[in-house]
């Protein structure tokens, strides 16, 4: 039986508005169904087994699993090392890694790997990191990749009125992680995985929010909900879920 809404907001209210996290209280309050329609791809890839999973980010995912699916474990792989307390309380395990520059080695293989919202943040050739991941899984594992759509309404505006849209692009580091100095078409995600050697189970333009940091954003999204259906290209958000194969 899928998590009802009721029990995914307490959980969410529990552990995840905490301020425990890195971005604060008042960012998942603005992006709460962003993370609950990922969640529901997690649900449903691991379809009530006790898998195991890990969240290549800040956990947020990893913690929910753990709160909400039974028997699940998990695991969080992150560049960032100063926000593993709410991590450990939850019996969620961590490895501290820089994805553009090591390799990722763990004990014991993956059901699934999440990375939501991490790949525009990483300096390297995505394919790259996908193959890293995909050392991670176990034969027929899944890989859930959320990223934002090169192509979404906010970058055409602001390539428009001439102001920026990435971040400067540097080294990161663990005390500066990077920002969006880059971000990826469909055409591009699912091109990058399938050199990587994964197959493609499903892949789309989707808007995961309609909240944003602003009034203005927030207020922007529920206007334009109808031109984001008419035009998907539009849409925020890249999801993909691609297999390694058996």
């Amino acid at each position: 039986m899928s998590t009802t809404k009721v029990d995914f907001r307490r959980a969410f209210d529990a552990v995840i508005q905490s301020d425990d996290f890195r971005e604060g209280a008042q960012y998942y309050d603005d992006y709460r169904d962003r993370y609950e329609r990922v969640f529901r791809n997690v649900e449903e890839i691991l379809g009530g087994r006790a898998g195991r999973i890990l969240d290549v980010g800040g956990g947020q995912y990893a913690v929910l699993a753990r709160r909400l699916l039974r028997g699940v474990e998990a695991d969080v792989a992150d560049i960032e090392i100063q926000y593993t307390k709410v991590l450990a309380e939850n019996g969620v395990g961590f490895v501290a890694i820089d994805l553009s520059s090591e390799p990722l080695r763990t004990a014991k293989p993956y059901d699934l790997v999440v990375l939501s919202e991490v790949i525009e943040h990483v300096p390297k050739p995505p394919h790259l990191v996908f193959r890293n991941l995909a050392e991670a899984l176990v034969p027929g594992g899944h890989l859930l990749v959320t990223t934002p759509n090169l192509y979404r309404l906010r970058n055409l505006v602001r390539l428009a009125t001439g102001r920026p849209v990435f971040d400067y692009f540097r080294v990161p580091t663990p005390d500066a992680p990077l920002g969006h100095f880059v971000e990826y078409a469909l055409d591009q995600i699912v091109w990058q995985l399938g050199e990587a050697g994964f197959e493609i189970a499903q892949a789309g333009l989707v808007q995961l929010s309609h909240g944003g940091s602003s009034t203005f954003a927030r207020i922007s999204r529920t206007l334009l909900a109808p031109v984001f259906a008419i035009r998907p290209q539009f849409r925020d958000n890249i999801l993909v879920v691609a297999r390694k194969p058996a």
